[in-house]
């Protein structure tokens, strides 16, 4: 809506261009590498300008009421707090497990193990624990596999209204992604198990 975005630039309110002016520094210091670590990939890079500019674009066009009850209230207070804890939660738990465990041995001795114990932390309604297993591919050590499968499974908390509603169809709903994200999983993870045996024997 053009118009929507031409008359709250007019308006010029203090709360919409401080979001603004934030996401354009955000934004700017991610892609020229100053926050966060350089991405060598264009199309990250890319996909990152893109996900600044709708966001960018929904601050300017968003109606007042929605950028301070939704988006401030909601999302920075709310959820923003959660979100930071969990993240650092997870990466100081792995940071720890490095220094007290095999961690790398413990994964790549038991991929399927870990496999299933991603999916079930899958079904959770929090995404904060599935940063874990991110932490762990980032890392290089847990197989690409068992990402995709537990974030097929995960949905954070997008179904929980539908818990009040239905109980019964929240949880067919996620025994049918924990089939679906078992089953791609696992034949993805016994592929590239039974690719890495073949290459080494050769």
């Amino acid at each position: 809506h053009l118009n929507n975005l031409i008359l709250n630039l007019k308006a010029f309110e203090p709360v919409r261009m401080v979001l603004a002016f934030s996401c354009i520094l955000f934004f700017g210091l991610l892609l020229q590498g100053k926050l966060g670590h350089w991405h060598q990939s264009v199309f990250l890079i890319i996909g990152l300008g893109l996900v600044g500019l709708m966001v960018l674009t929904a601050i300017l066009e968003a109606p007042l009421h929605f950028l301070k009850g939704h988006f401030l209230h909601h999302i920075v207070k709310k959820h923003a707090p959660r979100l930071a804890l969990w993240t650092f939660g997870s990466f100081g738990c792995l940071s720890l497990l490095h220094q007290y465990a095999d961690l790398q041995s413990l994964v790549r001795d038991n991929p399927f193990v870990m496999l299933f114990l991603a999916s079930f932390v899958g079904l959770l309604p929090e995404s904060g624990p599935h940063l874990i297993f991110f932490g762990l591919y980032l890392s290089d050590q847990l197989p690409m596999a068992v990402l995709f499968a537990s974030s097929l499974i995960q949905d954070g908390h997008g179904l929980l209204p539908l818990l009040s509603e239905s109980p019964r169809i929240f949880f067919r709903l996620k025994l049918i992604s924990l089939l679906i994200g078992l089953l791609l999983g696992g034949v993805w993870l016994g592929v590239s198990l039974g690719l890495e045996r073949m290459v080494s024997f050769l």
